[in-house]
Order: structure tokens, then C-alpha cells, then sequence
């Protein structure tokens, strides 16, 4: 049973809004123990009795492991020392900001609203909350991002297809990787050599789009248009220009009105010597999950074409709007 003999016999451990253990109370609700903190984890003496702590889970939900060793605390990736207030071990993972630069600092010396659920980044109550909910086998998911838990970060959902893909489950490894949206599309391409002195080259491109995806059983006709900036290749002429048309594949999404509407941020790069290619990787500008997949929809087009001579790549935002959308799976009727 252990967990302190579970509380003594099924009671009740009572927190803050840290997690910490700030109570004990027996099965019929009576208070057995209580405790209260200082800001960095240090014991206060006057609280009023009972005041055994009648478990080692104390400050933030973590483990005492000596209090012969200065209180010395598990915080799962390294060790904490409340009378120090900071970590014993440096972290591996080096945090944003100007706090982040001391590696051994405890939750960017701001202990009255943050805890850190792992050893490796501070943690406010909600996510805190997350993390205690998330799957014991994957709740480290987003260590050294910005949220923790993996119902807290734009990174892997917990239960959505990538999450059970990445344990194991077979036919979540093949939705993964099986393509979710199919297209084709055409696309103009000018770039100038340059703008205005002193600024980077830039590019535009217009597009045409007709997308399917098997999950919605959505097929979409959309137009695009884009502005980069990158580095041109072009000794001759001040603007070049290409005209593309080839295949669209994307991965991750569940609507297709999360990739044909809206903003998109581009990575794309053309190399037009009279024969063209052209090549993009697109992505949400917000970044938002997809709510099956778990994970970003990512689209790749390539396609091939004409143009000018010239070599482009660079990156930028892309604005798209849908036209028309037909059902396909309703005019079969099939049940998606």
C-alpha cells in the first residue's frame, strides 16, 4: 500500500495552490496533521498543533527524501534544497529568459506562483493541474517548452492519434503516417532581386488549390497568395518569375478549414532555369494542434512548371480563403 500507509488508513492529503501538503485529515474527516511553508519550501515552526507533516509528500507535491539532509527534495530530474532554494544539480535543459541563465535557480526565483512538476521548468496551477493528470508514461512530453503536460502544449496531445502512435498502437502508427489530405495545385511565383537597398530580397506567389481529406471527406477549391523574404539568386534581371503546377500532401488534420483558410506561415524554394521547381512546406501560423491528431498539420507541395532564371528560397506568411467545399463523403453516402 506504502504512500504512507496510505495516509494512514484512507484520509485525505490536503494542498494549495502549489500542490502543497498543507493537511492531513482521517477517514471521517477529523484534521491528524498540518503544515505550512515558507516561499522556497522551508518549514514554518508556528503553526498550531496537530503539526506532524504524516507524510513525505510535502512542499509542491514532491517527495522529502532526508530532513537530516537539510530537507533535501525529489523533484524527479534532480534534487531540491528548500533551505537553499535552489536546485542541487544544474538542469540539463537550459530555460528561456534571464532567470534561465542560472541553471540552478528554482522556478525563476518566483516560488509563490509557480512549482516545477519535473526538475526542469516552472509550472503555474493550471498546467500544474495537466501534469498531474497526464498519462504516467508520457507526462514529461514538453520538458524545455513553455507548458507542460501534453494537454498543455501546442507540441503531442495525450490520447490523440500521434500520442498512441508513438507507444506502440499499430493502427495509430498508420493514420500517422498516411497522408490526410491530397490536392493539386497551381501557382505563379515573382520574385524581385530587390526591393529597397538594404532589405532582404522578397517573393510573392498567387496560387490555385483543390484539396481532399479523408477524414472530413471535405474537397476543397481555395486560392492563396503569399509573401516571403529569402535570399535570390538572379545576376541578370531584377525580377524573375516562374509558373508551377504539381501535388499537395498533408498530414494531421482532421478539418481541412484549419489549411485552407486563414494564415499560414511557408518555408518554399524555386529554382527556374526556363524548366521550373518549386518546392513548400506550410504550416498553422498559430501553431494550433489538430484536435485528433494531437500534433501541427503540416502540407508539402512540389510541382514543376517555367520561368525565369532564377534561385529562391525563404519564408513568410500565406493567406488563404476557400471558394468552394463539397462534401464528397455525403454525395456517396458514406460514413466517414
Amino acid at each position: 500500500m506504502d504512500y504512507n500507509t496510505f495516509l494512514r488508513q484512507s484520509g485525505r492529503r490536503l494542498t494549495d495552490h502549489l500542490g502543497s501538503t498543507v493537511a492531513i485529515t482521517g477517514s471521517n474527516g477529523t484534521l491528524t496533521s498540518q503544515q505550512r511553508y515558507l516561499p522556497f519550501g522551508g518549514t514554518r515552526a508556528n503553526v498550531t498543533t496537530p503539526n506532524s507533516p504524516g507524510t513525505d509528500v510535502g512542499y509542491t507535491g514532491q517527495r522529502q527524501l532526508d530532513a537530516g539532509m537539510g530537507g533535501l527534495m525529489d523533484y524527479k530530474a534532480r534534487f531540491y534544497s528548500p533551505m537553499l532554494g535552489r536546485f542541487v544539480q544544474p538542469d540539463t535543459i537550459i530555460p528561456g529568459g534571464p532567470q534561465g541563465l542560472n541553471r540552478s535557480s528554482y522556478v525563476a526565483n518566483n516560488p509563490v506562483n509557480f512549482n516545477d512538476p519535473t526538475g526542469h521548468k516552472e509550472c503555474d496551477y493550471k498546467c500544474q493541474i495537466t501534469y498531474e493528470r497526464a498519462d504516467p508514461n508520457y507526462e514529461h512530453y514538453g520538458e524545455g517548452l513553455s507548458c507542460w503536460g501534453p494537454e498543455d502544449c501546442y507540441g503531442i496531445k495525450h490520447g490523440s492519434v500521434v500520442s498512441r502512435a508513438l507507444k506502440g498502437d499499430t493502427a495509430a502508427i498508420v493514420d500517422a503516417i498516411m497522408p490526410t489530405d491530397y490536392g493539386l495545385r497551381v501557382q505563379g511565383e515573382v520574385v524581385t532581386k530587390n526591393i529597397l537597398p538594404g532589405w532582404m530580397p522578397s517573393s510573392g506567389t498567387v496560387g490555385v488549390q483543390e484539396t481532399f481529406n479523408r477524414n472530413d471527406g471535405n474537397l476543397v477549391f481555395s486560392v492563396d497568395g503569399s509573401l516571403e523574404n529569402g535570399p535570390t539568386l538572379s545576376p541578370q534581371f531584377p525580377i524573375g518569375g516562374s509558373f508551377t503546377a504539381g501535388g499537395v500532401l498533408g498530414w494531421f488534420s482532421s478539418d481541412l478549414k484549419q489549411s485552407t483558410s486563414g494564415q499560414s506561415a511557408i518555408v518554399s524554394g524555386t529554382l527556374a532555369g526556363g524548366r521550373a521547381a518549386s518546392a513548400a512546406v506550410t504550416t498553422l501560423a498559430n501553431l494550433q494542434a489538430d484536435r485528433k491528431y494531437g500534433a501541427v498539420p503540416v502540407t508539402v507541395y512540389a510541382g514543376t512548371g517555367y520561368g525565369a532564371g532564377y534561385a529562391s528560397a525563404g519564408g513568410g506568411i500565406v493567406f488563404s480563403k476557400p471558394l468552394v467545399t463539397v462534401n464528397i463523403y455525403q454525395m456517396l453516402g458514406i460514413k466517414p
